[in-house]
């Protein structure tokens, strides 16, 4: 769920319960700049591009140290305050971003983002998304 200055992932999390039912974790991606979502699922992580640097031993959330997509984000970023700005005083300069990414049982999120932060752990998808839509801000 994005909205103009927030996101939130809701993902499905048996390891969150102490009774082993399926919970919901909503988790806000503070200062979102780029996301991935999709393949691989579980089955196919060692097909993943980072399946060979240390994907293999995440079990469910790690951070991407040496990040190529973190790297590409910020030439992108430099070269358009350079076009934009044209040395008017505006800098390039990395930003604080890091690459976090997800293993869930069907998909991979990546997030180019500030930090994590764990919202909450919810009964069911229902009472995530209600808690992400009072928190969402759409400009």
């Amino acid at each position: 769920l994005h909205g103009d200055m927030n996101s939130f992932l809701i993902y499905s999390s048996y390891q969150a319960s102490d009774d082993h039912s399926a919970k919901s974790v909503l988790v806000e991606c503070v200062g979102l700049s780029l996301s991935q979502f999709g393949y691989p699922n579980d089955e196919g992580v060692a097909e993943h591009r980072l399946a060979g640097k240390g994907l293999a031993n995440v079990e469910a959330l790690g951070e991407v140290k040496d990040s190529e997509l973190l790297r590409e984000y910020e030439s992108i970023r430099r070269r358009s305050a350079e076009r934009i700005w044209q040395g008017r005083g505006v800098s390039g300069s990395p930003s604080p971003k890091r690459h976090f990414i997800f293993l869930l049982k069907e998909n991979v999120f990546e997030a180019v983002c500030r930090e994590l932060r764990l919202v909450g752990v919810f009964p069911d998808h229902s009472a995530a998304l209600r808690e992400a839509a009072s928190r969402i801000n759409l400009g």
